[in-house]
């Protein structure tokens, strides 16, 4: 059986989302309880985060089918999750909808996860229990490129953003501007000496309370933990809000790409590979996105349709993000640790809970 996307271009941002869920209707739920992820790894740069006109067409879509309250759920990377919603437009949304909720993942109630490296070491990650106990998830994102893994698409954006961090204040937000500025001019080796994710890996992982912040051990690392957080709390739907995109030194500093088209599907890892393709990479050079396809019967047989508009022609070539080339270490590291695939397939289970709920995210530390 075909396994449908949903795609529209040329209609504004609005319209393509509305015409692209149009496409996979029959699979949305009724009556459930919905979590819309929006992507605010930044709060104050817009071109980094989900529109709000993304989020309100999707409201809107959904209509008559959210028999509750729906959920505006992120916890961002860098800044205050509140300040976010309102730089970019969610607080007046808020007034629009009055059932709606927006939440703060980062001040959530949460349950810890063991996730494996590629030694087998487990590492405990804190997940908010508002995206566990969903019972539809939707991640609504912009196409980026990263600087650790590649590309940032819905299930990256419903992953990382579902982790907790327990400081009310980024220390990330400070210090992220100013590394990229000192570092974008060095010759390329030596910046690959002093990368953000060597630097992190290094330092932040112990010292910054966000885990988030700590998935960055290492390029096959985040890899992997992306791979088993995809087998707890994937996106029921994606939506890729494709009216812009960025490229270059994504996901905060590159810079915008006009596209105007977007994808819905309700089978993330599919929507996600068919956009990075789209976007001019290789879906077996992007580590979470390879695991997750070989973790699959006959991965990459699956026939898809397209309903709605057709993708000929749509593919853009994205400009990589600067070290593009060091993040496809990850394909050596895999081959030097030897086949460390085999025992992940029995980490995608239900999450381990701490002993005793905490009321707050923000009472416990790792």
């Amino acid at each position: 059986m075909a396994i449908r996307i949903g795609l529209s271009r040329n209609r504004g941002r609005y319209g393509n989302i509305v015409q692209a869920l149009e496409g996979v209707k029959d699979e949305l739920p009724a009556g459930v309880r919905i979590v819309i992820k929006p992507n605010f790894v930044s709060t104050t740069e817009p071109a980094a985060a989900t529109h709000v006109e993304a989020v309100r067409a999707v409201i809107d879509f959904l209509g008559e089918r959210a028999g509750t309250q729906i959920k505006i759920a992120e916890g961002a990377a860098l800044g205050d999750t509140f300040q976010g919603f309102k730089n970019f437009g969610y607080l007046e949304l808020k007034k629009e909808y009055p059932r709606m909720e927006l939440v703060d993942l980062n001040r959530d109630i949460f349950e810890t996860v063991y996730l494996k490296d590629s030694s087998g070491r487990e590492h405990p990650f804190r997940v908010a229990q508002t995206i566990l106990q969903s019972d539809f998830r939707i991640s609504v994102t912009p196409p980026k490129t990263h600087d650790t893994v590649g590309v940032t698409l819905s299930l990256k954006n419903m992953l990382v953003g579902s982790l907790i961090r327990s400081s009310q204040v980024s220390a990330l937000s400070v210090l992220w501007d100013p590394f990229h500025r000192m570092t974008e001019s060095l010759p390329t080796r030596l910046r690959d000496l002093v990368s953000f994710e060597r630097v992190i890996r290094l330092c932040g992982t112990r010292f910054l309370p966000s885990d988030k912040v700590k998935l960055h051990q290492g390029y096959l690392n985040i890899n992997l933990f992306l791979f088993q957080l995809a087998g707890i709390i994937p996106p029921h739907l994606s939506v890729i809000d494709g009216y812009e995109g960025m490229e270059g030194d994504g996901p905060i500093h590159g810079r915008s790409i006009a596209l105007d088209w977007a994808l819905a599907g309700t089978d993330p890892l599919l929507v996600d590979r068919v956009t990075t393709r789209l976007m001019g990479f290789s879906p077996q050079d992007i580590g979470y996105l390879t695991f997750l396809s070989e973790n699959r019967e006959g991965p990459g047989k699956e026939k898809i349709t397209f309903v709605g508009d057709s993708p000929q022609d749509l593919a853009r070539p994205f400009q990589p993000h600067r070290n593009y080339e060091r993040q496809k270490v990850w394909q050596k590291e895999l081959a030097e640790a030897g086949d460390c695939r085999e025992f992940l397939k029995q980490t995608a289970g239900k999450p381990v809970p701490p002993n005793g709920k905490k009321e707050d995210g923000q009472e416990d530390q790792d």
